[in-house]
């Protein structure tokens, strides 16, 4: 097959030889002439592919809504059931279907949107009743330079920072006399953080102020000085057509801090969007005909360990050929075993096979998006096939400028990139973002129609769903970790495509942290289970006792690659049955031979007993331990000698545990250690893990969720260091089972 340039050589070639004939001049020496300068524009072309597929950035147009998004605030019902402590009786009323729903908690495809609709107001009204207790009155405003700045008043029991999102929240400077006016209005707290007519007013009297909180230190807050205000029917920033009136300084004000509620907004759009096919779509029966997988074609790997992986091999042809159209594709991938792997083989591979396909790969947070973006772009960047076939689908011509490569687009946030900027993100997905000349694009809907391959969050979904009238054109969605999403975020992405046309892979595992969910009425109806949870409870992706299921509705993968085996052993046991499959390759851990506290080498696990004392902190609702901290950096002491920094992490259910242990490191000179919850660190690995869980003669609470603890043992390759009371610890099942396989293999430290 000749490359683009060999092409344009062979007409240039023949249109020679025919001039030379007319003209009777020598065309072996023209043809000599035409191989010099053929070699010279390889070199030429190879510059200007890099340049090309590399360098270049595309000039997006801008992004368009043409559905107004409303801002779907809280009914008056579910107000008046929050002012009940939704007692049953007043979530029922005028709606008695209701009823069956909180005796059970089970959705039911008939009431499916109610029920879905009513636990996400539950939701959203617990944390507009959180901003309520930030509000504030009679401050003075301070002018700190190019931001304005006012002192918190201190609130009991309130942590401001547990709370607030700066680059996110709103905050509102009402002048008294708009208060004294709109105070009839006000009939629930939460009606406080509701748009207000008097934010469009030009009268300085009366004018509210809008701005973005823009930092928080201490008790300080920070907003930005140059006010963006909404068009009172327009939901699109801009700058106010009619100058506001100016920020009195010396006027004292009230304040209201409001949450960012776009990710609500767009969920319950998405429920609104759920029609009978949706419906059908995300309830399948077992009465589903079964399809067989088409072998009849060759899958041309990219990642050639896939074909050692039969589950992985299994997965890839099922969804390029042979998942069932008809209800979701499922990809359970416990701690280790190669699940993004499997996904990007499967995106390559429908690729590469249908060049008209369109892709969707979303998550609910910007992390695990990138995690699959990045992999794609390096195959996109280094692997020749995939260079040819782009090269081939963008089209090359000699005389015109460099092509810029539609492979993939990872779409980013505004909001996003206000709150972190642009230098946490890796410099190739940068390439590959919507970003030009470092400058923050939005692309519109033509141009992200041009690319084979989109990966954006959950919630910017939405947004692109107020861009088009109908569905989006997307052949495939994956939705990525999709055990830690609710199913209404899901939604969000099932209900932006003609399930008839598109199919939706769903990959991840329900036995890690699921989603977070803050209303614990929310949560115990069943708002923190995920679709992914719930569809695999159903018949239609039942496994037998023997193992087997339908390999046309689900892929189950097992071996695990990532922890040396008396590791796995621990989450296998104690989570998976017994299922899963040790493959890790051994040469790659670190051999901890040569450290003197750990007493059985082939066995990498030991618990460390420390009797401390639990503490919390006045205006927080997280704990700390001061005795485990200081043996945590008594262990990190020990070990640095032996691994480097940067393969540790420390782990603790609580975030003050993690303050306290982050300031101690730093304090020491201890950098590169990664420390943080189990939420930081799930899909994450480290080649050594200290676990911290601080609770000590108390009540053990959410330390002993069973998905929580997985993840915290399940992140370790080489070395697991537990660290904790045994003797209360030990009131828990799955703890009094760690503590005893360390005792029995003489790794279970007393420290009396």
């Amino acid at each position: 097959m000749h490359t683009h340039v060999e092409n344009n050589f062979l007409v240039l070639q023949k249109y020679s030889r025919t001039r030379q004939r007319q003209h009777g001049s020598d065309p072996t020496k023209s043809t000599n002439d035409l191989s010099q300068k053929f070699e010279a524009l390889k070199i030429c072309d190879a510059s200007v592919k890099k340049k090309r597929i590399f360098d270049l950035q595309p000039n997006f147009g801008k992004f368009k809504p043409v559905i107004i998004l409303s801002q779907y605030y809280p009914t008056e019902e579910i107000k008046l059931a929050h002012s009940k402590n939704f007692a049953p009786r007043f979530l029922t009323e005028n709606k008695p279907f209701l009823k069956n729903f909180l005796d059970c908690c089970q959705l039911q495809p008939d009431y499916v949107k109610e029920e879905l609709k009513m636990m996400l107001q539950i939701e959203d009204i617990h944390t507009m009743q959180l901003y309520c207790k930030l509000y504030q009155t009679n401050l003075t405003i301070n002018d700190s330079g190019y931001l304005l700045s006012f002192e918190m008043q201190k609130q009991k029991n309130c942590n401001f920072m547990d709370i607030v999102s700066v680059k996110m929240d709103e905050v509102v400077f009402v002048p008294l006399l708009s208060t004294r006016e709109a105070k009839n209005q006000i009939r629930y707290p939460v009606d406080l953080l509701q748009v207000h007519n008097h934010e469009y007013k030009i009268d300085a009297d009366i004018r509210r102020h809008v701005r973005t909180l823009e930092k928080f230190e201490k008790d300080t807050a920070y907003v930005n000085k140059y006010e963006k205000i909404k068009e009172k029917n327009n939901e699109k920033k801009k700058q106010s057509p009619k100058p506001p009136p100016p920020f009195d300084l010396k006027k004292k004000y009230n304040v209201i801090i409001r949450p960012n509620r776009y990710n609500f907004r767009v969920q319950y759009r998405a429920l609104e969007l759920l029609d009978k096919v949706g419906t059908k779509y995300i309830f399948p029966t077992k009465s589903l005909p079964k399809v067989e997988a088409v072998n009849n074609f060759n899958l041309e790997i990219i990642n050639e360990h896939i074909c050692e992986n039969p589950e992985q091999l299994q997965a890839v042809r099922r969804i390029v050929n042979g998942a069932n159209p008809y209800a979701p594709y499922i990809i359970v991938g416990p701690p280790g075993t190669g699940k993004t792997t499997t996904i990007v083989e499967a995106i390559l591979q429908i690729y590469i096979h249908e060049p008209n396909s369109r892709i969707l790969i979303t998550t609910s947070s910007n992390s695990a998006c990138d995690t699959v973006a990045l992999k794609l772009c390096e195959y996109f960047e280094n692997n020749q096939k995939l260079i040819e076939i782009s090269e081939k689908r963008n089209g090359y011509d000699l005389n015109s400028k460099p092509q810029i490569p539609q492979n993939i687009l990872r779409v980013y946030s505004i909001s996003w990139i206000k709150r972190f900027g642009f230098k946490n993100i890796n410099p190739l997905l940068k390439r590959n973002a919507n970003f030009c000349d470092a400058k923050f694009e939005s692309p519109s809907v033509e141009d992200l129609k041009e690319y084979s391959i989109i990966a954006v969050t959950l919630c910017t979904v939405g947004r692109l769903r107020t861009g088009i009238n109908g569905n989006w054109p997307f052949t495939h969605i994956f939705i990525d970790e999709a055990g830690a999403t609710t199913e209404v975020e899901s939604l969000v992405a099932i209900t932006s495509v003609n399930t008839n046309k598109c199919r939706v892979i769903l990959s991840g595992d329900t036995k890690q942290l699921g989603p977070v969910v803050m209303s614990k009425v929310a949560s115990k109806c069943g708002l923190k289970h995920s679709l992914m949870e719930r569809l695999q409870a159903c018949d239609y992706y039942k496994v037998e006792k023997d193992g087997t299921y339908d390999d046309g509705a689900q892929t189950r993968l097992r071996r695990n690659y990532r922890s040396h085996p008396n590791i796995l052993q621990l989450f296998n046991h104690l989570y998976y049955n017994d299922e899963l499959i040790a493959e890790v390759e051994m040469g790659s851990l670190i051999n901890f031979n040569n450290l003197a506290f750990l007493k059985n080498k082939k066995f990498p696990i030991i618990f460390e007993s420390v009797y401390g004392t639990l503490s919390q902190d006045i205006t927080s609702c997280s704990s700390y331990n001061k005795q485990e901290a200081y043996k945590v950096i008594s262990i990190i002491t020990k070990l640095k000698d032996h691994v480097d920094l940067n393969k540790i992490g420390v782990i603790s259910p609580y975030r003050l545990q993690c303050d306290r242990l982050k300031d101690m490191l730093r304090r020491r000179n201890l950098q590169g250690i990664e420390v943080g919850t189990a939420e930081i660190f799930q899909g994450r690995e480290k080649h050594v893990i200290i676990a911290s869980f601080v609770k000590s003669f108390c009540h053990l609470g959410f330390v002993t969720d069973p998905q929580r603890l997985n993840v915290m043992l399940s992140r370790a390759q080489s070395l697991l260091i537990l660290v904790g009371n045994p003797k209360t610890l030990a009131k828990n099942n799955d703890f009094m089972y760690l503590i005893e396989e360390c005792k029995r293999m003489g790794t279970f430290h007393k420290n009396k």
